[in-house]
C-alpha cells in the first residue's frame, strides 16, 4: 500500500513528538486521524517513540481505539469496549507481535493489565521477541506491572 506524501508527512511528526504539526495535519486532512505506519496505527506508534502526548492528542481527535492501544495507552473503559463480546482478544497478537498485556506492562498500563487479567489474559504468552509480560514489564522499568505479573505467575 502507497503512503500519501500527508500520511508520510504525519508518521514523521509522530515519530518527532511534534504534537503541533500532528494536530495541524489532522485539523487541516482529517482522513488522516487513523493513518497507518505499515499495520501500526499512528496512535501507538506515538507510544512506541515515546510520545504519550502526541498519541493522546491523536485519541482526542478522533483516532479508533483499538484493544492494542486502548492496553498501551492504559484506557480501561476503551478496553472494555473493546473487547465486550470478544474475549479472545486479550491473548491476540497484533501485527508487531504484541499482546495487550505486553503493551500493558512495556507502558506501565496498571489498570490495564489488571483487567486483561481478569478477562483471562495469558501471562506467559511471549512477544515475538520471545519477552514474557513480565520480563516485558522489567525492563521497561514498570514496577507495578512486574509487581502485578509476578504475583500472578509466581516466577521471581
Amino acid at each position: 500500500m502507497n503512503t500519501s506524501k500527508r500520511e508520510q508527512e504525519l508518521i514523521e511528526a509522530v515519530k518527532r513528538g511534534d504534537e503541533d504539526r500532528v494536530r495541524g495535519l489532522v485539523y487541516e486532512y482529517e482522513a488522516l486521524i487513523n493513518t497507518r505506519e505499515g499495520e501500526i496505527p499512528v496512535v501507538l506508534l506515538a507510544m512506541h517513540q515515546g510520545h504519550r502526548g502526541v498519541a493522546q492528542a491523536l485519541v482526542d481527535l478522533g483516532a479508533e481505539v483499538d484493544v492494542f492501544t486502548a492496553a498501551a495507552l492504559n484506557n480501561s473503559n476503551r478496553l472494555a469496549m473493546a473487547i465486550r463480546g470478544q474475549r479472545e482478544l486479550v491473548n491476540e497478537r497484533n501485527p508487531d507481535g504484541w499482546t495487550p498485556l505486553g503493551l500493558a506492562a512495556r507502558f506501565g498500563a496498571t489498570s490495564a493489565a489488571r483487567l486483561l487479567l481478569s478477562l483471562g489474559a495469558d501471562p506467559t504468552i511471549p512477544a515475538v521477541d520471545g519477552q514474557t509480560p513480565l520480563q516485558i514489564a522489567k525492563n521497561s522499568g514498570s514496577t507495578a506491572v512486574a509487581e502485578m505479573l509476578r504475583r500472578v505467575t509466581g516466577d521471581g
